[in-house]
């Protein structure tokens, strides 16, 4: 899975959620991508740069991000 290993993920979400998924990241870098939906991330540990176009974030632990649909991001 490139650096990424899946946890969990549950179906029973109540609208406009779709699902959930916890993830344990140990790659450096994940190629350029987007979602069809909003995408949330909480960073629980450790720390993450996201780059879009227009912006880079750099989060540690406890912070979270919305990424809207269509943006790609890495």
């Amino acid at each position: 899975m490139n650096g990424e290993r899946y946890i969990s993920n549950v179906f029973s979400l109540p609208q406009p959620f779709y699902h959930f998924n916890i993830l344990a990241h140990t790659s450096q870098h994940l190629k350029p991508h987007s979602h069809n939906r909003y995408h949330v991330n909480l960073i629980t540990s450790g720390s993450l740069k996201v780059i879009t176009k227009d912006e880079t974030l750099n989060l540690t632990e406890g912070n979270a991000y919305i990424m809207p649909p269509g943006v790609v991001h890495e």
